[in-house]
């Protein structure tokens, strides 16, 4: 699959920013040895300041609704006798176990989402307006704006990637 680019630049200065959509997978090694997968999101970073990619915050709220939500939807005696005629029955308990997984990362954390890049936690969501202009201030005092995206621009073939991450979100090479 080829992605194409996003361009961020600055309505102040000569600052020219790329967001380069690849397919990356954070996996989170817990102490118990499960692996639960994250997700990132573009950011700006004030310690590299650039436009990068940081982790998404988890929610704890959030993903407890989610298991919530599974769990009701498979109490009844029906249901349970469907979803064995159907031979559904074991996925529901994979969601449900992959999210309790999650839900155990997001009661672990303790800091901020990080940046992919450097590593550091002062990072902020890129949020983009209706005419493109983003919620982040550059260092030379004007807002940065996204580029509206070129149909017919270079598009980019990129490996697939995984980031092995901690529960506070450091990179390490699991054993």
């Amino acid at each position: 699959m080829s992605t194409s680019c996003s361009h961020i630049r600055c309505h102040g200065c000569d600052f020219k920013g790329v967001i380069h959509h690849s397919p990356t997978t954070l996996q989170y090694h817990l102490p118990n040895g499960q692996i639960v997968e994250g997700y990132r999101r573009s950011a700006w970073c004030s310690s590299c300041g650039d436009v990068t990619e940081a982790e998404k915050s988890l929610e704890p709220a959030t993903i407890q609704a989610e298991i919530d939500s599974i769990n009701s939807s498979h109490l009844g005696f029906f249901t349970r006798i469907l979803n064995k005629v159907l031979g559904d029955g074991d996925a529901w308990r994979e969601e449900r176990d992959k999210l309790t997984a999650k839900l155990l990362l997001a009661q672990m954390r303790r800091s901020p989402p990080r940046c992919l890049r450097c590593d550091n936690t002062p990072v902020h969501t890129l949020v983009f307006d209706e005419n493109g202009a983003s919620n982040i201030v550059h260092s030379c005092g004007r807002r940065l704006y996204g580029v509206p995206v070129d149909r017919d621009a270079t598009r980019f073939f990129y490996k697939p990637v995984v980031i092995a991450l901690d529960p506070e979100g450091h990179r390490f090479c699991p054993s």
